[in-house]
């Protein structure tokens, strides 16, 4: 009998793939053994050659449901004889060659058990199986065994050994197997210290009552601590926010269930998003019935809105029977709260800590998605938990290793090792300490695991950022050479290499909005049209550049960018104070620094139209605008009306459009018919660039295409004359930058 070796690599490890092979193995009744290793899953067998291509086919097709393989290979090896089938121990040496797990939501077998009473799991908090549970933020080192995970520390009784070692249990070589003998406690903090309790249930029955009496209790999680309070309470909402010092951003909700989400409008593609294993945030549009506080998304017409996505919040949820607001735990900007010796930080906000004793070795956010209401365009406007760090490509034949720092805010670092791209989880602003912290962390544990040979590191061309001095600074420590790319051509490679766009032979069109990137020539730049071609990319037309006022104050207060567009006009003018006037007007008339930003023009918009001349947060007046706009075309996009933007020598022209909004706004036109119309006014530049150029692909990216109006119009005005491109794995904003250095790094050969 021959003996034969099957390989596949990807997401191989830490989804049932092993016991998925032993029983398949069994069934087709081979002698031989599977085991985990570096780069993924090792199979080797005795059989014929018609059996062992059969055995190999049906693997690949009925894989296990959260696996992705990204290589596999079947291949005849020297003869040797096996006996029976078994799961054998990991092979531990060799280079790492294996796509991180991503964090999985509880599945619904773990679902019911914990809510059967009958079941030994019954209220157990921490309750997984092969398919669902924490995966990177507990792991230590690759190949995915127990002994190098967060799990070490809990060794199984002898139910769960049992379950572990049965080839028929859906927990056959589950690594984060446990139970409430042998496993993960829950305990109650408040600022004395942890709260006795004769049993969890009436420790969770503390925690129900605690959120009744308006309460705000801190929760760890999977990727960190959540701050959560009663979401029909406005008054402890408004206490929540004034503690985190958070006075307007949307807050996220944590519903029970189905049946309470009546008061949403989302389609079946949402309900199917919700129910993945990312079990994610996601924007639901309001309904007419919603009636919850103004407090949780003032001014905006969607709510980010999860499910239980762990047993534990399950379990709370389904005892609570109300949302709850549930939002990351962390101080002012700074990184997410994870780890327990530091929950004491925690009682500057919350009232009570229900706290664990697993170790949470990578920290990460709920990643956050939205659909657009019209083509269901899905839009990542956070990529963490579920999500990161994998990214599915195309494995290439590049061995060597680099690494591309990225962007400031939103930031993100990207290491491609052996062909393959690890992105990391959203990081948040690295201006803050904290944030620089988590950045070198989660390299280091990169580095840990991977051991690349990094040959270059990449990073912004902003000479200020701070991911631009830890690049200069990790490449003076390694030695290396260091390269910086323009900010938004990083964009642009970032969705040419997500639809591996690179060896088009056709010219590719790329829109690039957003704030604010270092532009080549010293502006800022941010409202770009770029064409490649022949591996040259070339910046074709851009917004008419406009006075940059005021450093910081032009991205927070969107009367600045209204005011730089039109500083004469006296509605304008209206919006500051004397004083501020004379130091402004001397700004816009001395100024050198000019930008393109369409960021800004989204601000100078929603100040015209009198939505938001300070922003709270980020991204604010660009989100009511797209609101307001959204509800004047209400179920149809068929409103076609739109303010002409000429293309002059200095660029697209945009002072003419924002004098004719005025005009409308001060003859009285609805403010949602001007939001609608300037909506409509930039995809029909996008069409007018494309069609001059004759270029039929269209590639998007940069914050502004988190708006998801916009993608929509442009699929409903373009999408049958042109191909167009948007962001699917990653998100438009600024976490794709570091991958954009990386694809840059290969298109200029650096």
């Amino acid at each position: 009998m021959k003996s034969w070796q099957i390989r596949f690599k990807g997401i191989v490890q830490g989804v049932g793939f092993r016991p998925f092979v032993y029983k398949l193995a069994k069934k087709y009744q081979l002698p031989g053994e599977v085991s985990n290793g570096p780069s993924g899953v090792r199979i080797a067998f005795n059989s014929d050659e018609v059996t062992a291509k059969a055995f190999f086919a049906h693997l690949q097709k009925n894989a296990p449901r959260l696996s992705h393989i990204s290589f596999q290979e079947l291949v005849e090896i020297p003869s040797h004889s096996y006996v029976d089938f078994q799961i054998v121990a990991s092979q531990r040496e060799g280079e790492k060659d294996l796509l991180f797990t991503p964090d999985f939501g509880i599945c619904e077998n773990c679902r019911e058990e914990i809510a059967d009473p009958t079941n030994r799991r019954y209220g157990y908090a921490f309750t997984t199986c092969t398919l669902c549970g924490p995966r990177y933020s507990i792991i230590q080192d690759l190949p995915y065994d127990r002994e190098l995970t967060a799990m070490h520390v809990f060794e199984m009784c002898e139910s769960c050994q049992k379950e572990y070692e049965l080839p028929t249990d859906r927990r056959y070589y589950s690594q984060s197997n446990s139970c409430s003998t042998c496993g993960i406690s829950l305990r109650l903090w408040d600022t004395k210290g942890p709260r006795s309790f004769p049993s969890e249930s009436s420790l969770i029955s503390q925690v129900i009552e605690e959120w009744n009496n308006g309460k705000i209790i801190a929760i760890k999680g999977i990727g960190g601590y959540l701050l959560s309070c009663d979401a029909t309470q406005g008054s402890v909402i408004q206490k929540l926010r004034e503690k985190k010092h958070r006075p307007g951003k949307p807050l996220a909700l944590m519903y029970p269930s189905w049946k309470e989400l009546g008061d949403y409008d989302f389609s079946w593609e949402e309900q199917a998003e919700l129910l993945t294993s990312v079990s994610p945030i996601l924007l639901l549009r309001k309904g007419p019935s919603y009636d919850l506080p103004k407090e949780i998304a003032p001014g905006l017409d969607s709510v980010g809105i999860m499910f239980p996505y762990t047993p534990l919040y399950q379990i709370l949820l389904s005892a609570f029977q109300k949302p709850i607001v549930a939002t990351s735990a962390n101080i002012s900007n700074s990184p997410i709260i994870y780890e327990s010796d530091k929950r004491e930080e925690l009682f500057q906000i919350a009232d009570l800590i229900l706290d664990n004793d697993r170790e949470i070795l990578t920290p990460q956010d709920d990643s956050v998605i939205r659909h657009s209401k019209f083509f269901k365009q899905r839009i990542i406007i956070r990529r963490s938990r579920g999500l990161a760090p994998t990214l599915f490509h195309k494995e290439e034949e590049k061995k060597v290793s680099y690494l591309a720092c990225g962007a400031d805010m939103k930031s993100s670092l990207a290491l491609r090792h052996r062909g393959k791209y690890y992105i990391s989880q959203y990081l948040g602003d690295l201006g803050h300490f904290d944030t620089e912290y988590s950045f070198r962390k989660v390299l280091t544990h990169f580095e840990n695991i991977l051991k690349p040979d990094i040959q270059h590191i990449f990073h912004d061309l902003h000479p200020n950022y701070a991911s631009s001095r830890i690049s200069e600074e990790l490449a003076g420590q390694k030695q290396l050479p260091q390269t910086a790319f323009q900010h938004h051509k990083a964009h642009f490679a970032a969705i040419m290499g997500e639809h591996s766009l690179q060896k088009s032979r056709e010219p590719i069109l790329g829109i690039i909005w957003d704030g604010t990137g270092y532009g080549e020539d010293g502006h800022i730049w941010g409202g770009e049209a770029f064409i490649y071609q022949d591996k040259e990319i070339k910046r074709r037309a851009h917004l008419a550049y406009y006075p940059s006022l005021g450093g910081d104050k032009f991205a927070k207060e969107p009367r600045m960018a209204l005011f730089s567009l039109l500083p004469s006009h006296e509605k304008v003018r209206k919006k500051f104070s004397t004083s501020e006037l004379k130091v402004y007007d001397k700004l816009h008339a001395n100024t050198r620094i000019k930008c393109s930003s369409m960021g800004r023009v989204f601000d100078a918009v929603a100040s015209l139209l009198g939505i938001c001349d300070k922003q709270v947060y980020e991204a604010e007046a660009a989100m009511k605008l797209e609101a307001l706009a959204t509800d004047y075309f209400g179920n149809s996009l068929a409103f076609g009306e739109h303010y002409e933007i000429p293309l002059t020598q200095e660029g697209f022209l945009i002072r003419p459009m924002f004098e004719e909004m005025l005009a409308e706004k001060e003859v009285g036109k609805p403010k949602g018919k001007i939001a609608a119309k300037f909506h409509n006014s930039l995809v029909r530049l996008v069409e007018e660039i494309a069609r001059k150029e004759e270029i039929r692909k269209i590639a998007f990216s940069g914050g502004v295409f988190q708006n998801a109006l916009l993608l929509d119009l442009c699929m409903d005005r373009m999408g049958k004359a042109f191909d167009l491109y948007f962001h699917k794995q990653l998100s438009p904003n600024d976490e794709n930058i570091a991958y954009g250095q990386l694809i840059l790094a290969d298109l200029f050969k650096v």
